[in-house]
């Protein structure tokens, strides 16, 4: 399995594989936080989409404060707030 750190620096350089990796690896539980939130399968769909593309648009400003999937889970939570008051 390849380090956090090493999808991070992939990602960065626009490798099409290790932002697979990287969706692959969050992509399940971001799902299921962002369908808790907006209760709609349609709307949970959207928001992970939305969000990851936020994700490798941003990703050079991970600080490394928190874990990753903890960044991307304020994303997810962010963003699932924001459709569910539409």
């Amino acid at each position: 399995m390849t380090s956090e750190a090493d999808l991070i620096s992939g990602c960065l350089l626009n490798d099409r594989i290790a932002q697979r990796q990287l969706y692959d690896r969050y992509k399940k539980a971001m799902y299921t936080l962002a369908y808790r939130i907006t209760g709609d399968f349609d709307d949970a769909n959207d928001v992970l989409q939305d969000s990851f593309l936020e994700v490798f648009k941003h990703l050079k400003q991970f600080r490394g404060e928190s874990t990753l999937g903890a960044w991307i889970k304020q994303i997810i939570v962010r963003k699932s707030t924001k459709k569910k008051d539409w």
